[in-house]
């Protein structure tokens, strides 16, 4: 099994062990979740988190919008990263932020500041969801499923794979 297969075994540990706890209590599940997104906070800010994610684990039309606000009234963090992964653990039709997708689609983390940098990277995160319905979105699910063709995760989760996986 190659890196990558893990890597998707440990995603979808994460995706089965979030549907069945409450993660805020939960230290199994975060440990999980950190060690698999590299969740590196103190603790403090990672009960923060968790207890944001338990919060809107059972709201059907969460945003990266609200998840981003959220963690910024909680930590005075803009997280545009952990607000995805949260996001993309509830939702799994919506992309992840990471450093290499950035690098794929060539973007950047925009360089402002406390309520400025949460409305830029709103925006920077709306440019990540748009480029997944492209032909070169779509190019790198066909990459993925020519690969791995029996995998049962989401297309947005593969594309996020292929991105990660396609790194300088």
């Amino acid at each position: 099994m190659n890196n990558l297969q893990k890597s998707i075994e440990k995603y979808k540990a994460v995706q089965k062990r979030f549907k069945e706890t409450n993660v805020s209590t939960d230290t199994e599940f975060q440990r999980m979740f950190s060690g698999f997104y590299r969740v590196r906070r103190n603790a403090e800010w990672k009960e923060a988190y968790f207890q944001l994610f338990e919060e809107i684990k059972s709201k059907p039309d969460v945003t990266f919008d609200d998840i981003l606000d959220g963690l910024y009234a909680e930590t005075k963090r803009g997280e545009a990263s952990f607000a995805s992964k949260m996001l993309a653990t509830v939702d799994d039709s919506m992309p992840i932020w990471d450093k290499f997708v950035l690098q794929n689609l060539h973007l950047n983390v925009p360089a402002k500041s406390g309520s400025e940098k949460v409305a830029a990277v709103k925006e920077t995160y709306k440019k990540i969801v748009a480029w997944y319905q492209t032909d070169e979105a779509r190019k790198h699910l066909d990459r993925f499923n020519k690969t791995y063709p029996d995998c049962d995760i989401s297309d947005v989760k593969k594309t996020d794979f292929s991105l990660w996986s396609d790194r300088d």
